[in-house]
């Protein structure tokens, strides 16, 4: 755990510590650039907590200036989580992410590019498939959820969606068959859509058992 670090990168060195498994990174609050993690092999879960001016993931190019890396992915990234860190708008994707996703006042780049990958020989399942939950909150640039990428999230029993503001459907849940419990909180169009048997998205929600839309609740689509 790193807590309350002041400066505004972190040591390059941190991505050599090849056995690194676990790694929360809170309240670093000047830190703005992210070493290299994706080059951490052993990684399985990474917390980024209140970290307000962190930008992204970023190179030192040898001269002292902090260039733009390209989008590399976590090898064996198994549990996420990014709260309160809106100016993160470039990190390593995570395809294989399986217990637990929440990204809560951050940007929404990493995880539409992570949802849109394309299935290589590295990887033989589509990413995102053996996620089992999603937390998505106060994501204000958040407009959509790629139907084909949705779709791929065959594992998914929990998904909650809080204050996303400007997200307008969720027609691709229709093909979310694990899907057990659906939380919609203070998202105006998405309750608008998801309305019980008014909605335009209520036949592709109505099969989950147990759906919240603003604290009402709808368990085996009975209310």
């Amino acid at each position: 755990m790193i807590l309350n670090y002041g400066g505004a990168k972190l040591a390059n060195w941190l991505s050599t510590i090849t056995n690194l498994v676990e790694l929360s990174l809170e309240d670093c609050r000047e830190c703005e650039y992210l070493p290299p993690l994706h080059q951490l092999p052993s990684l399985r879960e990474l917390v980024i907590d209140a970290c307000p001016n962190l930008k992204g993931l970023w190179i030192d190019n040898g001269n002292g200036v902090m260039v733009e890396e390209d989008w590399p992915s976590f090898p064996c990234l198994r549990r996420l989580e990014v709260v309160d860190c809106p100016n993160l708008t470039r990190m390593p994707l995570f395809p294989t992410v399986e217990t637990r996703l929440e990204l809560r006042k951050t940007g929404s780049q990493s995880l539409l590019r992570t949802m849109n990958m394309k299935t290589t020989t590295m990887a033989s399942s589509p990413p995102l498939s053996k996620l089992t939950s999603l937390q998505l909150v106060e994501m204000d640039d958040l407009e959509t959820l790629p139907e084909e990428g949705l779709s791929n999230l065959t594992s998914l029993q929990v998904l909650e969606i809080v204050k996303c503001s400007r997200l307008a459907s969720l027609s691709a849940v229709r093909n979310l068959h694990s899907l057990q419990k659906l939380d919609i909180l203070e998202c105006p169009q998405l309750n608008d859509r998801c309305r019980k048997g008014k909605g335009e998205d209520w036949p592709n929600i109505s099969h989950v058992p147990e759906i919240m839309l603003d604290g009402r609740a709808f368990k085996w689509g009975l209310e």
